[in-house]
């Protein structure tokens, strides 16, 4: 896909989550009651370590050629 294109179509689909999101109910997370359950009921607390192993992400970097993981990807909190 020709960037000029990409470029378009991600503006599009930006825009069309964006209009999507602002009819919802709860657009935080945090304000949804079911997951204040889900958190309550059992991962705990936001941050747990069970909520931590089973909801975070962890990104890799990986070879362009290869596809094959280079190394974890690492973020520092602040």
């Amino acid at each position: 896909m020709p960037f000029y294109t990409f470029l378009i179509a991600s503006t599009n689909h930006r825009r069309r989550l964006y209009e999507e999101d602002r009819k919802l109910t709860y657009r935080k997370s945090h304000h949804n009651p079911e997951v204040k359950r889900i958190y309550e009921r059992f991962l705990g607390a936001p941050n747990s370590e069970l909520a931590h192993k089973l909801l975070h992400t962890h990104y890799f970097e990986r070879s362009v050629s290869t596809g094959q993981v280079v190394k974890e990807a690492t973020h520092k909190h602040h």
